[in-house]
């Protein structure tokens, strides 16, 4: 009986440390940020105007967060991949709360907001100047771009900030403090909001609650919400008025 052709052991594949678990989404954020740029650069330098080479940027920068997050998500443990973005709830009832909660968390940042508005009534004319800013003239700009609001940040998002930095704040600090990090981290990243507080503060509130939210419900379920919560901001992007209730003789 011939005898057994030994076989070569299986490399084993080092797991990442939570260093990297926690400066890898930091940097997927740079990463896609210049990627975006680049993309913007290239756009212009084949005679795009602004405004297309910005709905082509932006679509390419949300695509990248969620390339990156999924890439770095391939590295880790097949048991941990699972426990990322596996289901604790049905996937119905998950996507029946995340609705709930989206809807929500847009009717808390508008409290927020008007709040805001309400202590520094200079904010009233930067809301309506984003409002202008934001809304792109052409339809495939606004496609391009509610595709990005709805799809893939929510999925690109959630898995970089929740299923891979929050999970590793978690593995040196209490869930409080790591939810707290981790939310003001996602606010941050949102840097058009930078100069209207109210809004960076209800963006970081936003990402506080997806931090319990996917503690207790998964990945699904902030998916849904955060998708929720951006589904206003792309049906008004189809509609002839603002972003938010506000007109210019409000602002007087």
């Amino acid at each position: 009986m011939p005898a057994p052709v030994p076989t070569a052991p299986v490399p084993h594949r080092r797991e990442p440390g939570t260093a990297i678990r926690i400066l890898g989404p930091i940097l997927i954020v740079f990463a896609s940020f210049l990627f975006s740029g680049i993309v913007y650069g290239v756009a212009k330098a084949f005679g795009l105007s602004d405004d297309s080479a910005i709905a082509i940027a932006g679509f390419a920068g949300s695509a990248a967060i969620l390339g990156f997050g999924l890439l770095m998500r391939s590295y880790l443990p097949a048991h941990e991949r699972r426990l990322m973005t596996g289901p604790r709830w049905s996937i119905p009832a998950a996507l029946g709360i995340g609705l709930a909660l989206g809807i929500g968390m847009r009717i808390a940042l508008g409290i927020i907001v008007t709040l805001g508005q309400a202590v520094d009534p200079g904010l009233c004319e930067e809301l309506l100047k984003l409002d202008d800013e934001l809304i792109p003239p052409a339809l495939w700009h606004k496609l391009l771009l509610a595709v990005s609001l709805v799809v893939l940040a929510p999925l690109g998002e959630e898995l970089v900030f929740r299923g891979i930095l929050l999970r590793g704040l978690a593995r040196k600090l209490p869930f409080a403090a790591s939810a707290l990090i981790s939310g003001v981290l996602f606010g941050l990243a949102h840097q058009g909001y930078w100069t209207l507080w109210p809004l960076l503060v209800g963006i970081c509130v936003f990402g506080v609650v997806a931090a319990y939210v996917y503690r207790r419900m998964g990945f699904a379920a902030n998916v849904a919400m955060h998708a929720t919560f951006n589904l206003v901001v792309a049906i008004f992007l189809f509609v002839d008025v603002g972003l938010g209730d506000q007109q210019p003789s409000d602002c007087a």
